[in-house]
């Protein structure tokens, strides 16, 4: 039996936020870069 592929002409379904998925992926960004710079001056601040 073969396994039929996606229908490049059918669109994906929203994200349950933020409504496009380029936003979910800008949102995810930045979080992973703010989180990087406060761990960064969380060590900065703890390194003896």
């Amino acid at each position: 039996m073969p396994v039929s592929k996606l229908d490049a002409s059918q669109p994906d379904d929203p994200p349950p936020f933020l409504q496009t998925w380029p936003r979910v992926y800008r949102a995810v960004i930045l979080y992973l870069i703010v989180l990087i710079f406060g761990l960064y001056l969380l060590t900065r601040a703890f390194a003896p």
